[in-house]
């Protein structure tokens, strides 16, 4: 019968970090809308805790990411306006100290916790999703 209490004990533990991640996500604004202000002329609204890559993309904003938002590729490169958070070790490979210095980041690990600002190449903003099909012969 002491057998069953350890286990007992684990699943309460891991509700109660749970609870608590709940929380912090709560606080950290994850629940109420925010706004990407884009090269100062596109608004987009956003509600959530997710990546800016993400972010945009919902929004049928294409920032390219051969990876797909796994931090490998070093593609998905955004400049935040007002932002001086230093880089994460996940972005250093890619990003140069030029470049550093004027605030760029990889889009797959910018989290959306507040309003923000980015600048995009225009060209992206007018990128449009293809979809191919597959023929056999």
């Amino acid at each position: 019968m002491d057998w069953l209490i350890l286990p007992g004990i684990l699943v309460g533990f891991l509700l109660i970090i749970s609870g608590v991640l709940i929380l912090v996500e709560k606080a950290m604004g994850g629940d109420k809308e925010k706004t990407i202000h884009i090269n100062d002329d596109t608004d987009i609204p956003f509600q959530g805790n997710d990546t800016v890559l993400n972010a945009l993309s919902e929004e049928k904003i294409f920032v390219p990411s051969a990876c797909g938002g796994k931090a490998t590729c070093g593609f998905c490169k955004v400049r935040l306006i007002d932002d001086i958070s230093p880089l994460k070790p996940t972005e250093e490979a890619f990003i140069s100290k030029e470049e550093e210095k004027e605030g760029v980041h990889l889009s797959c690990q910018t989290k959306v916790y507040d309003n923000m600002k980015i600048v995009l190449p225009k060209g992206l903003l007018s990128a449009k999703e293809f979809k191919s099909r597959n023929y056999r012969s």
